[in-house]
């Protein structure tokens, strides 16, 4: 699990109590107890930046999964009957099973600036990105990838005046600082003395 779990009290609170961990759990044992109690639709449960691969052995099963912007990179590389994942690609690049040879038509799409979102691909021909908001389950026989989240772009916000509009932002964007203030390791603000970072560290 490389990341940060948001909602924290949210997730462990939606958990059966016999699912439950302990009073401070890590984020990963909050994963785990979220894929034990709601199968593949776990993910769907996570709110934060986050890269994850969860072995399932009783069912002889990976899971991988990325967070919906897509902050934490997570890479995969399938050589015959191998699979290789990590958060780097130099960390696959490691094994000298994997070719090292370029992919010439992403190069040349990132070069001309016309890399497509929906891209899984790299600059190496045998790595593959899995793309933000998607997760992926690998057995023996099957690989399976599925988007479990994305924008809704017809969703609008039609409010009666400025006002409100202002205080509808201020709702949202102090539900967003709290999560973030749930969190299993120390809180830091990186004040850069620009209006955002300053919003930030004040409500926080």
């Amino acid at each position: 699990f490389d990341g940060r779990l948001d909602a924290r009290d949210e997730l462990r609170s939606s958990l059966p109590p016999s699912a439950a961990p302990a009073a401070h759990p890590p984020d990963a044992a909050l994963v785990l107890a979220a894929y034990e109690a709601f199968g593949d639709r776990f993910v769907e449960r996570l709110a934060g930046d986050f890269a994850l691969g969860l072995f399932d052995p009783a069912r002889q099963r990976l899971v991988l999964a990325r967070d919906a912007i897509g902050i934490r990179p997570l890479y995969y590389c399938r050589i015959g009957a191998m699979f290789l994942f990590a958060s780097e690609i130099k960390a696959l690049l490691a094994d000298p099973r994997v070719p090292r040879g370029l992919n010439d038509e992403f190069l040349g799409d990132f070069l001309v600036g016309t890399v497509r979102s929906s891209d899984a691909s790299t600059f190496f021909s045998a790595v593959s990105t899995l793309l933000p908001g998607h997760a992926v389950v690998l057995t023996p026989g099957q690989f399976e990838a599925r988007r479990y989240w994305d924008f809704d772009p017809g969703r609008q916000t039609r409010l009666g005046s400025f006002p409100e509009y202002a205080e509808a932002f201020r709702h949202h964007f102090e539900r967003a600082v709290t999560r973030r203030l749930r969190s299993a390791h120390p809180i830091a603000v990186s004040l850069s003395g620009g209006l955002d970072s300053s919003s930030i560290f004040c409500l926080a």
